[in-house]
């Protein structure tokens, strides 16, 4: 029989994915280049938590473009609201995800989807 082990992150610790010393290795810029954003773009951040990488792909498509961030966690996406809005980007949108869910946000409405750091997750 097969068991299956995940690492849920705890959203205590938001504040963690935030960190400055993640740009040593984690760079948004560096991931974000892959993507070719541009003004207009839609986007989705799959496990978005706090918005480590949606806000700024937020920046790079404002103002047309519009960031989908997918959490399966509310608390996590509390995070992500806080933050777009403290930094007057209001081309974020929260998405609560369920576990079991295919796709919330229809893939037929994206110009790319961004999937970093999940592999652990699911």
């Amino acid at each position: 029989m097969h068991t299956a082990m995940t690492h849920k992150f705890n959203p205590a610790h938001a504040e963690r994915l935030l960190s400055a010393d993640r740009k040593t290795w984690n760079d948004p810029d560096k991931v974000l280049a892959h993507l070719d954003l541009r003004q207009g773009t839609v986007v989705a951040d799959i496990g978005c938590g706090p918005g480590y990488f949606s806000l700024e792909a937020a920046r790079r498509i404002a103002p047309a473009g519009v960031v989908y961030g997918v959490d399966v966690s509310e608390e996590m996406l509390a995070h992500l609201r806080e933050r777009a809005a403290a930094e007057g980007l209001a081309n974020v949108v929260g998405i609560l995800a369920e576990e079991e869910d295919e796709y919330p946000v229809p893939t037929e409405s994206c110009d790319a989807v961004l999937v970093a750091n999940m592999y652990h997750e699911v």
